[in-house]
């Protein structure tokens, strides 16, 4: 009998007698972009807004959400650093350290960075789970095998050849963002000037359309 015969023969009746595997599909990630402009519906439940923003996104380590009120004026502005945050409000500039208690998200910012890409650094202290396409729909944090954070990924879209979750959902330490883009743009030319407040915000944010920037 050919050789082929008897592999085929093996295939057929050898194998559904072995016992099934679960093999987890790998997460499909590839270059991150280098910057990210969209608009989104932001929920930040400890500072209790629930609303339209433009976020700006700069790698590493470099965020700036601009809290939109219901006639698209600013009403708030936070950024973060490597150093800390920053909250633009009533007039007001508030720096805050990233062990603050106070911080309106704890979250550091080269690791919300590489979420709102879609873009986690899968390490050893994070758990995950993909969908049927190997996108990350949910991600685990642990530390001394406790769930530090939690964040879901859904509505992954094809933006500019990449895929990028259009719903992410983020707890940390019992507080929650929720964000929802409704439009995306990658790598614009984003100046790190925008990521500074002195004495306020550089400028009233406008919501991002594609090849435009903000002030």
């Amino acid at each position: 009998m050919p050789k082929r015969a008897y592999t085929l023969i093996f295939l057929l009746f050898i194998l559904p007698g072995c016992p099934s595997r679960s093999i987890q599909p790998v997460p499909v990630l590839v270059k991150p972009p280098g910057s990210l402009r969209a608009e989104a519906t932001v929920e930040l439940e400890k500072i209790e807004f629930k609303g339209r923003a433009v976020i700006l996104v700069k790698s590493p380590d470099l965020v700036r959400m601009d809290l939109l009120g219901p006639f698209n004026h600013v009403v708030a502005v936070i950024v973060s650093d490597s150093e800390g945050l920053s909250y633009y409000s009533n007039g007001k500039v508030r720096r805050y350290g990233w062990d603050d208690p106070l911080l309106p998200y704890p979250l550091r910012p080269g690791e919300l960075v590489s979420l709102l890409m879609g873009r986690p650094e899968l390490k050893g202290y994070y758990e995950f789970s993909t969908d049927g396409e190997g996108n990350i729909s949910k991600l685990v944090k642990l530390s001394e095998g406790a769930a530090v954070l939690k964040v879901s990924m859904d509505d992954w879209r094809e933006v500019q050849g990449l895929k990028i979750p259009f719903a992410i959902a983020i707890e940390d330490g019992g507080e929650r963002v929720n964000i929802r883009y409704s439009s995306v743009e990658l790598d614009p030319v984003i100046g790190k000037d925008l990521f500074i407040l002195p004495g306020g915000p550089p400028g009233p944010a406008r919501p991002a359309r594609p090849g435009q920037g903000l002030p």
